[in-house]
C-alpha cells in the first residue's frame, strides 16, 4: 500500500467531488449561454451561490444532492437564456426603430 497522496484517491472519490477546475469550467460554459450583459450583472453572484451550494452538498456527502444541484442549475440556465436573449433583442429593436 502506497502512502502517496494520489494512491487510490481516483477510485474512491466520486467524480462530482473531484477536479474543481473541471466543474468550474462546466459552470462557466453554462453561463456563456446567457447574454453577456446578463452575465455582467448577475454572473459573479450566480457563480458564488452555485459554489456555496455545491460545497455544502459535497460536505454533507450528498451525491444525489450534487446531481440535483447540477440538474436544477442547467435547467434554470437553459430556460432563462432564451428568455434573456429575447428580452435583449426586443430592447435593441425598440431602441433602433424610427420614432415618427
Amino acid at each position: 500500500m502506497s502512502d502517496s497522496p494520489t494512491s487510490n484517491n481516483a477510485e474512491t472519490t466520486p467524480p462530482l467531488y473531484a477536479e474543481p477546475k473541471r466543474r468550474s469550467r462546466a459552470f462557466q460554459w453554462l453561463m456563456r449561454l446567457l447574454p453577456a450583459e446578463f452575465r455582467g450583472d448577475y454572473g459573479t453572484e450566480m457563480e458564488q451561490v452555485f459554489a456555496e451550494q455545491r460545497e455544502e452538498a459535497a460536505r454533507s456527502g450528498d451525491t444525489l444532492g450534487i446531481w440535483r444541484l447540477w440538474w436544477e442549475t442547467a435547467k434554470g440556465i437553459f430556460t432563462t437564456a432564451p428568455a434573456e436573449h429575447w428580452s435583449m433583442l426586443k430592447q435593441g429593436w425598440r431602441r433602433s426603430r424610427p420614432r415618427w
